[in-house]
């Protein structure tokens, strides 16, 4: 297994070693995760990313933290990564990160217009449940 160092592990208090390159990126599912914090691979959230700008049952979702981001997989359910932390992003001036910053500009874009529609369909039905619309 590729073992790395998680930033978390380094950078935040708790009870766990402070040690360099305990940490692997372990398959689930389709995904490679941070066996420390759960965060998607890089690799695997650029993969995800490049699909959600294709695929309608995907969508990128910003959270209140700068740091995170959560992956919507609709109709999937499994133990696949649905979150990424920033502080496994590469370095700004890589390639990788270039490409990673353009495809989640479209892949939010992308991503909001289906949360629209698709949240959208969901309120829909509920009104028409509560007899609210008809």
């Amino acid at each position: 297994m590729e073992k790395h160092t998680c930033s978390a592990r380094m950078n935040q208090p708790g009870p766990w070693e402070y040690k360099e390159n305990l940490d692997t990126w372990e398959q689930r599912g389709p995904d490679k995760c941070c066996s420390f914090c759960g965060s998607l691979s890089p690799e695997s959230f650029l993969e995800v990313l490049t699909k959600a700008t294709l695929d309608d049952s995907i969508m990128i979702e910003p959270s209140t933290k700068r740091y995170k981001y959560y992956i919507k997989r609709i109709g999937f359910e499994g133990e696949c990564g649905i979150k990424f932390y920033t502080w496994h992003l590469p370095d700004e001036d890589t390639e990788q990160f270039k490409e990673m910053d353009k495809m989640y500009r479209v892949a939010i874009v992308e991503s909001k217009k289906r949360a629209e529609k698709y949240y959208g369909k969901i309120i829909e039905n509920i009104r028409k449940d509560a007899g609210v619309i008809e």
